[in-house]
């Protein structure tokens, strides 16, 4: 998601629906990349659990293939 740089209405001059409606939207907008955020952090987790689990995998192979030498 790209971040768009709007400029700001003058707050003093809006009623009471457009600071609402402005509110509400900016709530949405927080919302949605709060979820964005932690579906990235859930894929960063997962991702982060095969390196090491491929990084056990390594060590395991490299002392079978140091067993297998000394046969």
């Amino acid at each position: 998601m790209v971040a768009t740089r709007t400029t700001l209405p003058d707050l003093n001059t809006l009623d009471q629906n457009a600071l609402k409606a402005i509110l509400l939207a900016t709530h949405e907008r927080f919302i949605a990349q709060h979820e964005e955020l932690i579906a990235a952090q859930e894929q960063l987790l997962v991702k982060e659990e095969q390196l090491l689990s491929r990084v056990h995998e390594i060590e395991h192979l490299k002392l079978l293939i140091a067993k297998l030498r000394r046969l």
